[in-house]
């Protein structure tokens, strides 16, 4: 974690009790006191394609999985800041490009690509090539991969998200990436069909806040954080389609 400073100000109180100070009657005197201390900030990268670039858009309608995610870190007492790093319409090859802007103190980072390899026999190669460049861009991060949703809506992604993610297994599992990268990934098959658009790809409001559920339930023993006070949604237990357990997101019944 790298330090910020965050400014304090204290009013100082007391009573005048020299004759130098016009004030016979002793009333009590304050002035304020700027002070400035040193807070962890908890540097959070989400790495990936447009899913990502949408949580960080102004623009897309409602909290984004970062909005929500921060508020869970930021009740569990951390201070998160969030970079962004995503590139609409990119896979896990292409996306090597933009390595360069993960900042090099991360301390974690997500990473969420392959939807856009999901017509491809294997990513093997170059989803293994881009977990090295994330660990040599930022060795002190920890790294949340994440298994990407399923959708029978888009024609090719339902059998073609089974690929990605087996490469995805085969890579963390066959590489020994090591402890800087968690394991099990963020299983974001849990984001139930009717929680994505009408394409079957980008997350809704509930589909993001199932993200954040899952991001944090994943990191919380690692950083020592406590229990949600909302509990998981989406889909549970089982999380591979079609026979999942389902419980609906607070988004999902406020609407």
């Amino acid at each position: 974690m790298r330090k910020a400073i965050a400014t304090l100000v204290i009013g100082l109180v007391g009573v005048a009790m020299s004759l130098d100070v016009p004030n016979p009657t002793g009333a009590i005197l304050s002035a304020p006191i700027h002070t400035s201390v040193a807070v962890d900030v908890f540097e959070v990268v989400p790495f990936g394609d447009s899913i990502t670039l949408n949580s960080a858009d102004p623009n897309v309608p409602g909290p984004a999985y970062t909005t929500v995610l921060g508020d869970f870190l930021t009740q569990a007492g951390m201070t998160p800041h969030f970079t962004t790093v995503a590139h609409g319409s990119w896979n896990c090859n292409s996306l090597r490009a933009i390595v360069s802007q993960v900042p090099v103190d991360a301390d974690l980072i997500i990473v969420d690509c392959g939807t856009n390899d999901t017509f491809v026999p294997t990513i093997d190669p170059s989803y293994n090539a881009l977990m090295n460049d994330l660990l040599a861009r930022a060795p002190g991060a920890m790294i949340l991969p994440a298994w990407i949703q399923y959708s029978a809506k888009r024609t090719g992604l339902a059998g073609g998200e089974a690929l990605v993610n087996d490469s995805i297994y085969r890579v963390l599992v066959n590489s020994a990436k090591g402890p800087q990268v968690f394991w099990p990934p963020a299983d974001f098959q849990a984001i139930p069909e009717w929680y994505l658009d009408a394409g079957g790809i980008h997350p809704t409001v509930p589909g993001f806040q199932v993200m954040a559920n899952i991001i944090y339930d994943r990191i919380k023993a690692k950083y020592g954080l406590p229990d949600l006070t909302t509990p998981l949604c989406g889909q549970v237990g089982d999380q591979r389609l079609p026979s999942p357990t389902y419980l609906p997101c607070t988004t999902e019944m406020a609407h």
